[in-house]
């Protein structure tokens, strides 16, 4: 066994680098050119009377943690208590990939939380998608119980929703009602000249207008006036049975 003892600081030095022991327990390591610190067994870093550190110098370097080519759990903090977790980026922003087969789970429980893109230019668009043709969804789903459990809002533009094939609004409990109220004088549209057919089914059909209700198939117009006028005109023929 080697003790050296020094009351003051004591360095160890090769000419460049120095180890030093600075006589109150600071110890520093200074002017290495490289450091490789290797184990065979557990290594830990802990500090019981201060912060640990690790990159804090303004000194623009890549920090690199567990990019080794060998398969491996990477654990970043844990659940006890009012642990935190936070993450800064500058403009270089933030990228998590997976390989194919890779799955990622971002869960939290009993606390409001929010995904946010704060806009401050036009395109700065927020996009969550499924890419790849696959038989594969995009899922948005709530358990609240609430009448807006799921909402979708457009406060100051508009709302496209575009379907490659059938579009299914239902509800599926409660006889609950669907309501479709364009706001003030807008007007409502279903349909257009090129689609087959416009089906309404139901056990009772009511259509109200305040002023004039007009039926029409293009050349013949049946018009109830809003006033209790009625008329039927360009009719080619009107056959009436009972």
């Amino acid at each position: 066994a080697v003790t050296v003892t020094s009351v003051n600081t004591l360095t160890l030095t090769d000419g460049t680098a120095s180890f030093a022991l600075g006589g109150t327990g600071a110890t520093t390591l200074s002017a290495a050119t490289t450091v490789d610190l290797d184990s065979t067994s557990t290594m830990s870093l802990n500090s019981s009377g201060g912060a640990i550190n690790i990159g804090n110098d303004a000194v623009a370097q890549a920090i690199n943690v567990g990019t080794g080519a060998s398969a491996r759990t990477i654990t970043v903090g844990n659940a006890t208590g009012a642990t935190t977790l936070d993450i800064n980026t500058g403009t270089g922003g933030m990228t998590v990939d997976t390989t194919d087969g890779g799955a990622i789970s971002l869960d939290a429980t009993g606390a409001a939380s929010n995904f946010t893109l704060t806009s401050t230019a036009d395109d700065d668009d927020l996009t969550i998608a499924v890419t790849g043709a696959t038989d594969s969804s995009l899922v948005l789903s709530s358990a609240g119980t609430g009448n807006d459990a799921v909402q979708v809002t457009a406060s100051a533009g508009g709302m496209d929703i575009t379907s490659a094939k059938a579009m299914d609004i239902t509800t599926s409990a409660s006889n609950s009602n669907i309501t479709i109220d364009p706001h003030g004088s807008g007007t409502l549209a279903l349909g257009s000249a090129d689609n087959t057919a416009v089906t309404v089914d139901a056990l009772a059909v009511t259509v109200t207008s305040v002023n004039t209700l007009t039926l029409t198939d293009g050349t013949a117009s049946f018009a109830l006036g809003g006033t209790g006028a009625t008329t039927l005109s360009a009719a080619t023929t009107v056959d009436l049975d009972s």
